[in-house]
């Protein structure tokens, strides 16, 4: 069923486009058949497409970091570190903001940023929406692209905002009430 929607979804819109063009340019025959027939294809492309990626995704949260134990976990969420897809889980504990690399057949890279030293933490657009977050720290910028399981996630990455900066302010919290 749900590859069924995923095909209208995205092949109606895209057929309908094409009618109107095959229209124009070959009349109404050529119109009405070539957007059926790019709508379905067009449909059945995308939907095998992303059900392939979701699927890919799935695999690979199998590879969660698993060093980090369950009760330090706030957040976490399948990511990249660049633009190019190299996959990995971003995962934010109580202290420190983890990457950590999952690629088959490479070894293990894990990038760990402490909370206290992060001094800013933004949105990036990438691609059609924010699905990026920026964390300046240590006067360094370190973007993180964030990934649906399906397509990007326009509202994941205010979630992280949100998530890092709360998790600096109780880290800074209890160490003032350590000191105590």
């Amino acid at each position: 069923m749900r590859f069924l929607k995923q095909s209208l979804a995205y092949g109606i819109p895209f057929g309908v486009g094409m009618g109107l063009y095959f229209y124009w340019q070959y009349g109404l025959q050529s119109g009405l058949y070539g957007g059926i027939a790019s709508g379905i294809l067009f449909g059945i492309t995308m939907a095998f497409s992303l059900n392939l990626a979701n699927r890919r995704v799935k695999k690979a949260q199998v590879h969660a970091p698993k060093s980090i134990s369950e009760n330090e976990i706030l957040f976490s969420s399948y990511a990249s570190i660049t633009a190019i897809h190299k996959p990995g889980w971003l995962t934010l504990t109580k202290s420190h903001l983890i990457f950590t690399r999952t690629a088959k057949g490479q070894e293990i890279q894990r990038l760990e940023i402490a909370l206290d030293s992060i001094q800013e933490v933004k949105t990036f657009k990438n691609l059609m929406c924010d699905n990026g977050i920026i964390v300046i720290h240590n006067g360094q910028e370190q973007k993180f692209y964030l990934m649906g399981l399906v397509m990007p996630d326009c509202v994941v990455n205010t979630s992280w905002v949100a998530s890092i900066q709360n998790a600096i302010k109780n880290a800074s919290l209890t160490r003032s009430y350590e000191r105590l």
